[in-house]
């Protein structure tokens, strides 16, 4: 048997389709083979990500905690992925979003953006820059970033949110400004990977005719902010 296990926990056309095309490119497996497509609302991811937010917010000064806002930044994704290929991505994040927010104790402003995407064409949402000056914009004086597509600290995290995104939180004014740590090798990260894959190792969910099984965790949510 072969389970294919993306290291992204939302699927998108642009990084785990992509992966799944180049799999299925180099020819057919004898092996039973199936996908692991997403794990978005898995309770161990959520209850990860909110110690990851915790830890971030210890960060800040105690006078300035309290009125921390968090951004919840994303993996860019194109928006022609949504509407040609019914692409699940945005609402994966959004419903990983509002799980860790329901399991909060603390009532914090947020909100959710992309970085931006390679090529051209029209982006999924708003971009993280914009995001910060809105929340400039809106008065935010400390902001907390957290990477909800990405399991592992990157380019992405390391530059993108945590240069690129703090030099333009300074010219707009946000004197308090955090990046999250990745996930990376967290305990609870590391049990929802696995259970995931015991979840795909019982006979029952290998599709005979396709080759390839594909079973989602998440249902989608009654509203997704961006694609609605």
């Amino acid at each position: 048997k072969v389970i294919l296990l993306p290291l992204q926990p939302h699927f998108s056309a642009s990084t785990g389709g992509s992966s799944l095309a180049y799999w299925r490119a180099h020819g057919p497996v004898e092996a039973p083979t199936t996908l692991v497509s997403e794990y978005a609302t898995h309770p161990k991811l959520i209850r990860a990500l909110n110690e990851r937010i915790d830890e971030g917010l210890q960060r800040f000064d105690r006078e300035v905690r309290g009125r921390v806002r968090i951004l919840f930044a994303a993996h860019g994704a194109a928006k022609r992925h949504l509407t040609r290929l019914g692409d699940p991505y945005c609402c994966q994040v959004h419903a990983t979003v509002r799980a860790v927010l329901d399991a909060r104790t603390d009532s914090r402003q947020s909100s959710v953006a992309f970085l931006p995407t390679l090529g051209s064409g029209a982006e999924l949402g708003e971009r993280v820059g914009d995001a910060v000056a809105d929340a400039a914009d809106d008065g935010a004086s400390a902001l907390l970033v957290v990477p909800i597509s990405f399991l592992s600290d990157r380019i992405d995290t390391a530059f993108d949110l945590d240069v690129t995104g703090r030099a333009i939180a300074a010219k707009e004014g946000i004197r308090h400004f955090e990046v999250t740590n990745g996930l990376n090798d967290h305990p609870l990260v590391i049990d929802a990977l696995a259970e995931c894959v015991v979840t795909h190792v019982e006979p029952d969910v290998l599709d005979a005719g396709l080759g390839l099984a594909d079973t989602s965790l998440t249902p989608a949510p009654s509203h997704c902010p961006v694609c609605d």
